[in-house]
């Protein structure tokens, strides 16, 4: 047994007997990953709870925005869906963030109704019917992916590692930043696109690497009526439109540090400004024309 594994069933076996209690959501979650929420979870959970208060209404909103399924989530706080520690509650903050996280300003590099069409699996101009499952394994299990496509059955399973206590992933922007990029894999099968990533060409290596084709800021579906986010596998065509999946990704991480609506905590901004950085350097193949500002104070 690593000393992780270790560690993790010491504090287990500390928490059931301990904490008596702990909802079973709380338990369940906790035999699977470190449970616990990062200060950039809780100052944007705690703006999120000054606005809704996590309401019944926006819960629901939520489910059916992202498809979520009451068997999946049923140990993952499902039962406790305002308890910040737990993954439900999580990806929660993050389709807040994404709903409300971007100030109105034209030059974004797309509106928030853009993102949405990625990100929610129901009622879009893109709807993929994507269902936001939570895998079950152990982080370590999971340790080379944070998310992943399945298209035959229209999932998009999210590992543990984006909610687990001591991932670098499990941070509230990163985590909403996923749910493009797969959305947009989703979108791309649906319209009978390529939908891998190249194998070469970047730091990050096989199945990891995209293109990054430049465009117009605020240049969307909604302003010109260009499907902006489907592409050709012919990208030397000067008339298509060319979105991969990190490019998306890294379009909503730099909007958010740009263009952040006022409630939107610095820390939420700084892990933004960080993992974009950190995919134009490691997942786009040559040079991305543009630097990600540093957050404003």
């Amino acid at each position: 047994m690593s000393a992780r594994n270790y560690l993790q069933a010491v504090i287990f076996s500390i928490t059931i007997f301990s904490v008596e209690n702990k909802s079973a959501d709380y338990l369940q979650a906790q035999s699977n990953c470190f449970i616990g929420a990062q200060p950039a979870e809780e100052a944007l959970w705690e703006e999120v709870e000054k606005r809704i208060a996590c309401s019944a209404s926006a819960r629901t909103w939520f489910q059916y925005a992202y498809q979520i399924g009451s068997g999946a989530w049923q140990n993952y706080g499902y039962n406790n869906q305002c308890n910040i520690e737990l993954p439900y509650a999580k990806l929660f903050n993050s389709a807040y963030l994404l709903l409300h996280g971007l100030n109105d300003d034209p030059s974004k590099w797309h509106p928030t109704a853009d993102y949405r069409n990625l990100a929610e699996g129901a009622a879009t101009d893109l709807s993929h019917n994507a269902h936001y499952i939570f895998s079950y394994a152990p982080a370590n299990v999971h340790s080379g992916w944070n998310a992943r496509s399945i298209f035959g059955s229209s999932v998009v399973e999210v590992s543990c590692l984006l909610f687990d206590e001591d991932s670098y992933s499990n941070d509230p922007a990163i985590r909403a930043g996923v749910c493009i990029h797969e959305g947009l894999h989703h979108s791309k099968y649906k319209s009978g696109y390529k939908t891998d990533h190249e194998n070469t060409g970047c730091f990050a290596g096989a199945n990891a690497c995209d293109y990054f084709w430049p465009h117009a800021k605020g240049d969307s579906y909604i302003h010109n009526q260009t499907h902006i986010w489907e592409w050709k596998y012919h990208p030397q065509s000067g008339n298509v439109l060319f979105h991969s999946p990190n490019q998306a990704q890294i379009e909503f991480l730099t909007d958010l540090v740009v263009y952040p609506a006022e409630f939107v905590p610095k820390i939420v901004r700084e892990s933004a400004y960080s993992n974009a950085e950190n995919r134009i350097e490691n997942r786009i193949i040559g040079t991305v024309p543009y630097w990600v500002h540093v957050p404003k104070p």
